[in-house]
């Protein structure tokens, strides 16, 4: 009686060791990722659009009444570009923290972003100097047409960012895959194990979306520059049309795992898996 005791104690024991590991397998990398679906959040500040009168219109370039001061349309001018340095500041911080970017795609927008940095520093550098409404109007219009910060840069690097978010998602979906197939492997047919299978090959599928759709849509947002614009307004939507697509495939992916590491950590298991998944770790 001693002994059956001792053995049972033996197997909760690496019973245990698997739950813990799955679940830090759960609620570890795969809550970084993929619990948020990819999404990255960079315009934590967005002013208002749409108007003439905002700093953040990036679609027309302001003209401004003769009765305005020259002061006034100097502050104006200055006030819009410094928003916009401000905003180009906050994505370059982004892509040079992001874990997930390719070496290309970081110094695509690097690039992006840098090129605008230094022609909206230039035209700040003039507004002081500017001596007439014209003079104004024509900075503020280069402002808008040859940098399009908010229309095209920022976007570009918002999607960007959360396409490759995603990919990263993904790619450790698929380094966890081998480990979950050799895990069912080890248990012989019934119900759990043919349960197990089946949101297997549905992890497999959705993983498949992701790997598919993420990369075009990469490739064809890091192509725009402001020049785009109006075009790349048509490629942004779609892009984000993927990202929120990739977002619901990713999420069922992570609920996937979830049931397939409840059905591995139930009781009933045999020893061999238990001991098979004892090494198992969530990074590999």
């Amino acid at each position: 009686m001693g002994r059956r005791a001792r053995v049972r104690g033996g197997v909760a024991s690496a019973a245990a060791v698997v739950i813990a590991v799955l679940l830090a397998l759960a609620a570890g990398p795969l809550s970084a990722f993929a619990g948020t679906g990819g999404a990255v959040h960079v315009l934590d500040d967005q002013g208002p659009g749409g108007t003439g009168t905002s700093l953040y219109e990036d679609d027309t370039p302001p003209t401004f009444p003769p009765s305005t001061s020259l002061a006034d349309a100097a502050k104006w001018v200055g006030a819009a570009l410094t928003v916009r340095s401000d905003r180009l500041e906050k994505l370059a911080g982004a892509i040079s923290s992001s874990k997930t970017l390719t070496s290309g795609a970081r110094a695509t927008l690097s690039s992006l972003v840098g090129t605008d940095a230094t022609g909206i520093g230039t035209l700040a550098s003039e507004v002081s100097g500017a001596k007439s409404l014209q003079a104004l109007e024509g900075i503020a219009a280069s402002m808008i047409d040859d940098y399009r910060v908010f229309s095209v840069v920022d976007p570009v690097v918002e999607v960007s960012l959360s396409l490759y978010d995603q990919l990263a998602s993904a790619a450790y979906f698929r380094g966890i895959e081998a480990a979950i197939e050799a895990s069912i492997a080890t248990e012989g047919p019934g119900q759990s194990t043919a349960a197990a299978q089946a949101l297997y090959r549905d992890l497999l599928g959705q993983i498949g979306q992701v790997t598919s759709s993420d990369p075009p849509a990469a490739q064809a947002v890091l192509a725009l520059q402001p020049s785009s614009y109006p075009g790349s307004g048509t490629v942004i939507a779609s892009a984000r049309a993927t990202v929120a697509s990739s977002g619901t495939d990713l999420a069922t992916a992570r609920q996937d795992v979830q049931k397939i590491v409840q059905l591995l950590a139930s009781p009933g298991l045999n020893s061999q898996r238990r001991l098979r998944l004892r090494g198992f770790s969530p990074h590999a």
